[in-house]
């Protein structure tokens, strides 16, 4: 029996290693994609874009794992039964359920590293994640003129840069202040630098104009200077509202006690969330089984080669959709979230019953035979 469930666990760990390396790489290309505004206006360093990239990918991780799970079981079993192995071992007397051994040790291993991360790494890592990019929005420390791109250091105030050189000159200067709705004032300069004082960019720009339109959008105020000094103003975050952390940002025992002032709404959400992440576990377990026990049975199915990883793929992506909107279904009708365990229980215990079921048969026509 040990070494049997080691060679299907060997086979499983080639599936398991290529798909885990597939999600890795979405992980970081679709992060990146959400990212090249960011990077285009912001001027983002490669350090910090790698620091999002990082405290992001436990959230897409946490996720990816339902399907991590189905498609390296599905894919190691399919094999087998391509392979005619699990018929084989089958005829030696092996029962479905010591062959599914495997894939739900595999499945039970998933599920801790997915409490794991719903409950620590997923909440901590996006917190992170949100408080970075909001720093970076607002932030004028990281902000650095970059050439012949137009960026935005705060809302309403565009810098634009021909060409900076290596001491630090800006040549060719376009700056548009517009924040004020009811004046707006465009800056030429021939060149400039950019200096930081308290944490706030100063560009002092030389050989320019100023241009100024006021509310009747119709006359222009222009001024030539020799030297110009443009200051952002500070913004009194203090004073600002609070940013309110969601419910991807908080840990597992946040969610199950929030603070005592926390409205009801919002307490279901959080409720929502929290059910959702214990039951995490029990969706990768039946991912597992939905990826195994079509093979298993397919002796019903011969007439069809492809109808197992039909059957499978269908189970699988209906246990996602599921998954995904069990937060909004929970926050809408709390009475689900028993029932929910109830049919999750339930449903795991109808494909074991199902494989239990058809060892008794294999094994009922065997012995007919036998004795025949």
């Amino acid at each position: 029996m040990y070494r049997l469930s080691l060679y299907i666990a060997r086979q499983l760990a080639a599936p398991y290693a290529f798909v885990l390396l597939a999600l890795i790489s979405l992980i970081i290309v679709i992060p990146s994609l959400r990212l090249i505004d960011v990077v285009l206006s912001k001027g983002l360093s490669l350090e910090a874009f790698v620091g999002l990239l990082i405290a992001y990918a436990p959230r897409d991780l946490a996720f990816a794992l339902p399907f991590l799970v189905f498609l390296a079981t599905a894919s190691a079993y399919g094999r087998l039964s391509l392979d005619s192995e699990l018929v084989a071992l089958q005829a030696t007397g092996r029962s479905d359920l010591q062959l599914m051994m495997p894939a739900l040790a595999f499945a039970a291993l998933a599920g801790v590293a997915a409490l794991v991360l719903e409950t620590w790494l997923a909440p901590a890592g996006y917190q992170r994640y949100r408080e970075q990019i909001q720093e970076i929005r607002s932030s004028y420390a990281n902000l650095l003129p970059q050439e012949a791109a137009f960026l935005s250091p705060v809302q309403g105030v565009t810098v634009f840069v021909r060409e900076r050189e290596s001491d630090g000159t800006l040549r060719g200067l376009l700056i548009h202040d517009g924040r004020d709705p009811a004046r707006s004032v465009s800056i030429v300069a021939r060149e400039g630098q950019s200096e930081f004082g308290g944490g706030l960019p100063r560009f002092v720009v030389y050989d320019g104009s100023r241009h100024e339109m006021g509310p009747d959008r119709v006359r222009i105020h222009s001024l030539s200077f020799n030297r110009y000094v443009f200051e952002v103003a500070a913004e009194d975050r203090s004073s600002g509202p609070r940013r309110e952390r969601s419910a991807a940002e908080r840990t597992l025992w946040e969610l199950l006690d929030p603070p005592p002032d926390t409205s009801a709404s919002v307490r279901r959400q959080f409720g929502a969330e929290a059910q959702r992440r214990l039951q995490a576990p029990f969706f990768l377990l039946l991912m597992a089984l939905a990826g195994v026990t079509p093979f298993l049975l397919k002796h019903r199915f011969r007439e069809h080669p492809l109808r197992p990883l039909l059957s499978a793929s269908i189970a699988a992506v209906a246990l996602e959709v599921l998954f995904v909107a069990t937060p909004w279904a929970y926050a809408s009708f709390p009475v689900l979230v028993p029932i929910s365990y109830g049919a999750l229980i339930t449903a795991i215990a109808l494909m074991l019953a199902a494989a239990h079921l058809h060892d008794v048969r294999r094994r009922s026509l065997l012995f007919s035979r036998g004795g025949a």
